[in-house]
C-alpha cells in the first residue's frame, strides 16, 4: 500500500509536485558541478551583504577564504619592505615541522621527558594563521625599540634581531611574538649559538637556600611513627624562645604542613594515591603549601578560581576607544595580588593531573601563563617609572602545578627588551612517606618563590633617589614620568620602556 501510494505521488501532475521535482533536480545539478550550497530566498541583508530576491552561498568561496587569508599574509610582507630597513621580506612557509602520529605516540609517554619542550607552537597545529592586523603590533613594538639599549651579547649578535627574524616566520602565536625567552624551549636554544646560550642563561640571578636547615629535623624520616616523634619531641623554635612572625613563620608554616601530611600518610585509604578534581587539590594541598606560606607578605593576597588578570586587562584595554567594550583580562587559576592597589605579583595555573612535560595541555597552559607574567612585568616597569636599574632587579613568579607535581617558574628582564622565563626543576608531592624527601624538595621551591616575591616587592617600595629641582620640574611637566638624569647626576638614572606581551 505503502509503495503504491508513493508511486501515485511521484506521478502528480499538480503544478506544486512540478516545481518540488524541477527544483530537486536543480539543486543536485548544483551539487554536482559546484559543490554544495545554501539558497536564501528573498534575503534581505543589510551592509556588505547580499540586498537581491534570491541568493546562492557556494562552499567553494568558503574554502578560497583560507587561500585569501595566505595570500594577504604574503601580500603584507612583500608591501612593508619600505617601512623599515630590511623588515619584510616575502613572508616564508612556517619552518616548524609537526609531529608525526608515531612521534606524538612516543611523547606521551611519560618515559620520553627530555630536558627542553616542544615549542608552544607546536600545539597549535590547527590554530588559525596570523593575520597582518595583529602581526602589526609586534612590528611596531620592534621598530619602537632603541639600538643602543637592545641586548647585545659578547659575540656582536643582538638577541632582540634575532627573536624577530624568527617571529615574523611564524604563522602562529609563539612567546616569541612577546619578547619572551623560555629558557625549556629547544627551538629557542637552536637560534643561538653554545656561548651566546650559555650567556643568556647566565643572566638569571640564583637564589639562596636558607630553609633548608629547618628541615634538617626530618632528614631520618622513614615511618610515620618517626615524623609523629619528631612532631612530638622537637620544635621549630629554639626552648623558651617565643614566637616571632617575622622570624619563625617560615619555619612555623614547615611544621603545619608536616603535621597535616601526617595524616595524609596514616590515612588506610591512602587519598593521595587516589585521582581527584582541581577542587580537592586546591583546598586539601595546594592551599596548605602555596596560599599559607604566602600569607605572611603584607598586603598581599592568593586569589584563586579564575579571577581575572589586572594586567592582562591593561594591555588589552591600552588602545581602547570609546566606542570600545572594556576587555577582561586572562582567567587565571590563582593571582598573587596585593589587596589595596591591585598591584600582581604573580600567576598560578592548575591542572588535576600531569600527563607529560610538554603535553599539549601544558604547552598551552605555559604559553597563557609566559604572557600573563610578562604583563604583570610590565606594569610593575610602570610603577618604577621605567627605571632600569629598578627594572633589572624585578621578577615575576608562576606556579604550575598538575595532581602533585609543581613547576615554579621566574621571568625578569636582565638585558635590553627581553624577558627570560626560567622554569625550576619539576617537583612532584611523594604519596608514601618513606619518599619524604621529594616534599622537602616542594617546600624549598615555593619557599623560593616567596622570596622572589618579597625581593619585588622591596624593590617596589624602594624610594628613587632625590631629584634636583630642574629635574623635579621636567618630571611634573613630562606627566610622571621619570626622565633620563643628566651624567654628572650621581647615580646617573637611565629609562627604558619594556614591550608589552602580543595582542591576540
Amino acid at each position: 500500500m505503502g509503495d503504491l501510494l508513493g508511486r501515485q505521488m511521484f506521478k502528480d501532475t499538480r503544478p506544486d509536485r512540478q516545481v518540488a521535482r524541477k527544483w530537486e533536480d536543480e539543486r543536485k545539478s548544483d551539487r554536482t558541478i559546484g559543490g554544495s550550497s545554501i539558497y536564501l530566498h528573498n534575503s534581505t541583508f543589510a551592509g556588505n551583504a547580499i540586498v537581491n530576491n534570491s541568493g546562492t552561498i557556494n562552499d567553494n568561496k568558503l574554502t578560497e577564504s583560507k587561500r585569501d587569508q595566505k595570500d594577504e599574509i604574503d601580500n603584507f610582507f612583500q608591501s612593508s619592505e619600505g617601512k623599515s630597513t630590511n623588515l619584510f621580506k616575502k613572508r616564508q612557509k612556517q619552518d616548524i615541522s609537526y609531529e608525526t602520529d608515531e612521534e606524538a605516540d612516543e611523547s606521551d609517554s611519560e618515559d620520553s621527558e627530555s630536558e627542553y619542550l616542544s615549542s608552544d607552537t607546536d600545539v597549535t597545529k590547527h590554530a588559525p594563521l596570523l593575520l597582518p592586523s595583529k602581526l602589526e603590533c609586534f612590528v611596531d613594538s620592534y621598530n619602537a625599540m632603541s639600538q643602543s639599549k637592545k641586548w647585545i651579547l659578547s659575540s656582536g649578535i643582538c638577541v632582540e634581531d634575532v627573536l624577530f627574524n624568527k617571529g615574523k616566520q611564524l604563522s602562529v602565536e609563539s612567546s616569541i611574538h612577546s619578547w619572551i625567552i623560555d629558557l625549556s624551549y629547544w627551538e629557542i636554544k637552536q637560534l643561538f649559538t653554545d656561548d651566546d646560550w650559555c650567556e643568556i642563561t647566565e643572566e638569571v640571578r640564583e637564589l639562596y637556600e636558607r630553609v633548608a636547615k629547618t628541615l634538617s629535623r626530618f632528614r631520618n624520616i622513614r615511618t610515620t611513627a618517626d615524623l609523629r616523634k619528631v612532631l612530638e619531641t622537637t620544635s621549630c623554635r629554639n626552648k623558651n624562645e617565643l614566637f616571632d612572625r617575622e622570624i619563625h613563620f617560615d619555619v612555623e608554616w614547615i611544621d603545619h604542613v608536616m603535621r597535616r601530611f601526617l595524616m595524609y600518610y596514616e590515612d588506610p585509604d591512602e587519598s593521595l594515591k587516589l585521582f581527584h578534581l582541581e577542587g580537592w587539590y586546591d583546598a586539601n594541598v595546594w592551599s596548605l603549601i602555596i596560599d599559607c606560606a604566602f600569607s605572611n607578605i603584607r598586603g598581599l593576597q592568593t586569589v584563586r578560581k579564575d579571577s581575572s588578570s589586572i594586567a592582562v586587562s591593561r594591555r588589552k584595554n591600552r588602545k581602547r576607544t570609546q566606542k570600545e567594550r572594556a576587555k577582561l583580562g586572562r582567567r587565571l587559576d590563582g593571582i598573587l595580588r596585593t589587596y589595596n592597589d591591585n598591584v600582581e605579583y604573580g600567576a598560578i595555573e592548575v591542572k588535576s593531573s600531569f600527563v607529560q612535560i610538554n603535553s599539549t595541555e601544558r604547552l598551552k597552559d605555559r604559553l597563557k601563563l609566559s604572557k600573563s607574567m610578562h604583563d604583570m612585568l610590565v606594569c610593575l616597569t610602570h610603577l618604577v617609572k621605567s627605571n632600569e636599574d629598578k627594572i633589572r632587579q624585578l621578577q615575576v613568579v608562576g606556579l604550575q602545578h598538575s595532581g602533585l607535581k609543581l613547576q615554579i617558574n621566574r621571568m625578569s628582564s636582565t638585558k635590553g627588551y627581553i624577558s627570560v622565563l626560567k622554569g625550576e626543576d619539576l617537583n612532584e608531592i611523594p604519596t608514601q612517606i618513606k619518599n619524604i624527601k621529594n616534599l622537602f624538595m616542594v617546600l624549598i621551591s615555593v619557599w623560593r618563590a616567596k622570596k622572589m616575591v618579597m625581593e619585588c616587592i622591596e624593590v617596589i617600595d624602594e624610594k628613587l633617589p632625590d631629584l634636583t629641582e630642574e629635574e623635579f620640574i621636567q618630571e611634573i611637566i613630562n606627566g610622571g614620568k621619570m626622565i633620563n638624569r643628566s651624567v654628572t647626576t650621581s647615580p646617573p638614572l637611565v629609562s627604558i620602556s619594556l614591550p608589552w606581551s602580543f595582542d591576540t
